[in-house]
């Protein structure tokens, strides 16, 4: 069961900044006052921004482009206000502002390592035959790029971010698949190519605070780490109301009952059938009809894709192709004070009750983004994502 608790007045967290080594907002600088820092299981490059003091200019030339930059945020209520890494990179972006010539503030903008496979186009026309996905890996991640290592799971990654006592220690995934084969086209990013062999594999990619690459998939029927209560005022039960407001939105785009996926196998000339237009194709199948369906009528996709693969793997893809459909259908955003709840931090990958009679929402939900955010408008407050859960696993 999670830990409900009432929060008062803005609680306090200290943000720290480590960039090239020089710390920012610790002992040694000015507070940092404002900050946003966003988490995504869905997203590759996850950003952070922070406002630095710049009295006198004493930042200027000191903060340049593609420099370390490590992210720590410590809560009184984590782990006895411990410092935990949330985000390991390289900065993305620097702005001064100065409303007297004095140089007031430098906001330094940030994201995690995934920045670099959005942003670097893969090996071109790399043949990707008969190798397996480690390979892979030593062909397309440059050793300056500063990645630790690759991962199999994320239970690692959640767990040092939870800010918990005695996480586990890092255990590397091994990747030993076979990969159908692909040829890596003009303009195709490295992130590109990952994410289509992690959809294949019904997987995620993205990468942990230490800076390892993440292949992984979530699991399902996770316990809640989080209670979240919102009430009208003329409910006996607004008392345990810690939600500051809430959206819920839902869209039909996305949402299919029979998706199928047409896959191909290319062989010889001479062992084809010159009379069958389809001859290699194959289809991979998913189907959600009935009660349970998400439409009460029929809504057919078909898609193909142009690689070589199996008939598993065609029937994986228009799985996952359904059910992406039907977890991005349903968004329910939530903001709530303070970083934290029952001791743990709010961080994606994890779930939370639900108690939401304005909105009819009740039940367990996945958390799937996480943003904090402190500035003079808003104090210190914490914007979460939750959609259906169970729906993005292997």
């Amino acid at each position: 069961m999670a830990q409900t608790g009432l929060y008062g007045s803005d609680r306090t967290a200290r943000v720290t900044v480590v960039i090239a080594g020089d710390e920012y907002g610790g002992s040694r600088t000015p507070g940092i006052s404002q900050y946003s820092y966003d988490s995504d299981v869905l997203q590759l490059g996850d950003p952070c921004s922070v406002v630095l003091s710049n009295p006198r200019g004493a930042l200027n030339g000191k903060i340049r482009m593609g420099d370390p930059l490590e992210l720590f945020v410590a809560d009184p209520d984590v782990g006895g206000g411990a410092s935990t890494r949330k985000l390991k990179g390289i900065v993305t972006s620097r702005q001064a502002a100065s409303s007297d010539g004095s140089g007031t503030t430098v906001t330094v903008g940030g994201a995690d390592l995934g920045w670099h496979l959005g942003n670097n186009a893969a090996p071109l026309w790399f043949r990707l035959r008969g190798i397996k996905f480690q390979t892979l890996l030593q062909k397309v991640l440059d050793p300056s790029w500063g990645f630790a290592g690759v991962r199999a799971e994320n239970d690692t990654n959640r767990r040092l971010k939870l800010g918990r006592a005695g996480a586990i220690r890092s255990i590397q995934g091994t990747f030993d698949q076979f990969i159908p084969p692909i040829q890596i086209e003009p303009g195709e990013m490295i992130a590109d190519v990952l994410i289509l062999y992690a959809k294949r594999e019904r997987r995620l990619v993205n990468v942990s605070a230490d800076g390892y690459l993440q292949i992984w998939a979530p699991a399902k029927n996770q316990t809640a780490l989080y209670t979240f209560h919102y009430h009208r005022s003329d409910e006996a039960s607004r008392t345990k109301n810690n939600v500051l407001r809430a959206t819920l939105s839902d869209a039909i785009d996305g949402l299919y009952t029979d998706v199928i996926c047409v896959g191909t196998v290319l062989r010889p000339p001479d062992q084809g059938n010159a009379n069958d237009p389809n001859e290699g194709q194959f289809r991979g199948t998913y189907t959600a009809r009935g009660p349970s369906g998400p439409l009460p009528f029929v809504r057919r996709l078909t898609f193909s894709d142009g690689e070589q693969l199996t008939k598993k793997l065609a029937a994986d893809r228009a799985r996952w192709k359904a059910e992406r459909g039907l977890f991005d259908a349903r968004q329910y955003v939530i903001q709530v004070r303070g970083h934290s709840q029952g001791g743990v931090f709010f961080e994606p990958d994890t779930t939370a009750e639900v108690h939401d009679s304005v909105n009819g929402i009740e039940g367990v939900l996945y958390v799937s983004g996480v943003r904090y955010n402190r500035d003079a408008k808003t104090g210190l407050v914490s914007t979460l994502t939750l959609r259906r859960p169970n729906l993005l696993g292997a």
